[in-house]
């Protein structure tokens, strides 16, 4: 990071862990709540878009009561079923104005949201006392500073640091502050890192210099480079400006296209005061606005703006299981440190 810093129908949210759907669910009509719609409500086997009673949309059938199969997911047109999807895992309405979705598969997720890290030994502990406290917090990943463009910080990303983390079961992510130019050589240091042993992915942290300087071409080449070299199963995503809709000029589209396993939006809304979702939901519009297609892993930070335990967690609930918090605090904060422990960092 620098100073600041689904796939589905309409709106990309988390497709690694949800099916989810864009449209907003409904309350119950009183023709049946979470069970009413069955036998005892008298709906048994009607379509739960017919009969007006829902708007244009996607909804969780067997939320509604309707006499849906458990875990399908509607799509509603013009009063009518459109389509289907079932959901292996079952189904989870999310609220009034939210998409509902298909319930997570377990074995896909972290055991718990992630945090960033800088450097250990200065802007963090050593890496054995971070990798014991995020294992007993329930961390279920971590983001290690591996470089900034042909360099490699091998004393502070290296196979040894990554088996302290991996083998807590904490999934172990890469990131890189990474610049347009020399994009060959970099995609060798960037490939190199990712491929060290227990690495789940990297992450690019890319920002202000890729910004209306005409870099698509590097942007495509830089990540199809990275991808050619990259062992099987690495997963290869970005990080960059969290109001996406405020820097028309950045490469959206071709990060997203050829990096997009995952998009990091630092959404950082206590520096902006939007309030803990409001920056979140600024991603959700930019990344809707471009027509991305990457899953949203949301990184919201702890210094800008100091937020309160109770933001981040609030932050935490409407951004899903893949966010983080940027970042690890500094030796000999306090206050910082002791926030960890008042999150809720354990994932369903």
């Amino acid at each position: 990071m620098a100073s600041l810093f689904q796939k589905a129908v309409a709106l990309p949210l988390l497709a690694l862990a949800l099916g989810a759907c864009h449209g907003a669910s409904v309350e119950s009509d009183g023709a049946g709540g979470a069970g009413g719609g069955g036998a005892g409500g008298g709906h048994a086997g009607l379509d739960p878009c017919s009969s007006g009673w829902l708007g244009d949309g996607h909804y969780c059938g067997s939320a509604l009561g309707r006499g849906a199969a458990p875990g399908t997911l509607y799509t509603c047109e013009s009063g009518a079923t459109a389509a289907t999807e079932s959901c292996a895992f079952g189904c989870v309405p999310k609220g009034a104005g939210a998409p509902d979705a298909c319930a997570v598969d377990p074995s896909s997720l972290p055991l718990g949201k992630g945090i960033w890290i800088w450097r250990f030994g200065s802007s963090a502990p050593p890496a054995t006392e971070v990798a014991a406290r995020a294992q007993a917090l329930g961390i279920g990943y971590v983001l290690i500073k591996s470089g900034e463009d042909l360099s490699t910080y091998d004393t502070n990303f290296n196979a040894a640091i990554v088996e302290l983390f991996a083998s807590q079961g904490i999934w172990v992510f890469a990131w890189n502050y990474v610049r347009p130019g020399d994009v060959q050589a970099k995609a060798d240091a960037l490939a190199a890192q990712t491929n060290v042993p227990g690495v789940k992915g990297m992450v690019l942290d890319v920002e202000t210099e890729w910004e209306g300087t005409g870099s698509e071409g590097d942007a495509v080449a830089l990540c199809d480079a990275i991808r050619a070299q990259l062992e099987p199963d690495k997963m290869l995503g970005f990080s960059s400006f969290g109001w996406l809709a405020y820097h028309p000029g950045f490469p959206w589209a071709e990060f997203d296209q050829h990096c997009g396993d995952m998009h990091l939006p630092q959404t950082y809304w206590d520096a902006w005061s939007t309030g803990p979702t409001g920056g979140f939901q600024k991603a959700v519009d930019g990344a809707q606005q471009f027509g991305l297609t990457a899953p949203l892993w949301a990184a919201q930070d702890n210094y800008e703006g100091t937020p309160t335990s109770a933001e981040l967690n609030e932050f935490f609930g409407v951004a899903g299981p893949f966010s983080s918090l940027w970042r690890w605090p500094n030796p000999g904060d306090t206050a910082l440190d002791q926030q960890l422990a008042e999150l809720d960092w354990a994932n369903p």
